[in-house]
């Protein structure tokens, strides 16, 4: 569905979410406090989640905007389509829709002791980070994307 400021995409991708169940079919208990958007798509995100009131059906008024302040707001030029939007539960129970695991924090590495071959042959000193991660995806029940058509 489309993402638009009256929030019926979004309240749709909110309640399947919501009510996901686990393999036993219990209830997950998830709840989406994540909105991911295109930076195409951002003024029409900051109005569904920002807004006080909002207008349903042109000519008819504005009513109470009841998804203000429903998730929190990301912002990227890296989705695929300039109206494509995810709605995530990373906030809820496990699992996550995404895992990132730092399996090494980072640490400055610096070759520029006088004694190093590159200084001392070149005059050339070298620097690094090296840092280790992994991340993949979760449960795809806490997560609910749309291509915004």
């Amino acid at each position: 569905a489309n993402l638009a400021a009256a929030g019926t995409g979004d309240q749709t991708a909110w309640q399947t979410i919501n009510t996901a169940e686990d393999d036993s079919g219990e209830p997950m208990g998830l709840v989406p406090d994540t909105l991911v958007v295109h930076s195409n798509n951002r003024s029409v995100a900051r109005r569904l989640l920002n807004a006080e009131w909002v207008v349903l059906v042109a000519g008819d008024g504005a009513t109470n905007n009841i998804n203000k302040g429903d998730a929190d707001l990301i912002v990227t030029p890296f989705l695929k389509t300039g109206i494509e939007w995810h709605l995530l539960a990373t906030q809820s129970m496990e699992p996550k829709p995404v895992i990132f695991a730092e399996q090494m924090p980072k640490r400055f590495v610096a070759q520029d002791g006088l004694d190093s071959e590159s200084a001392f042959l070149h005059n050339a000193y070298r620097y690094k980070v090296d840092n280790k991660i992994a991340t993949g995806y979760g449960d795809p029940r806490s997560a609910y994307g749309s291509t915004g058509t």
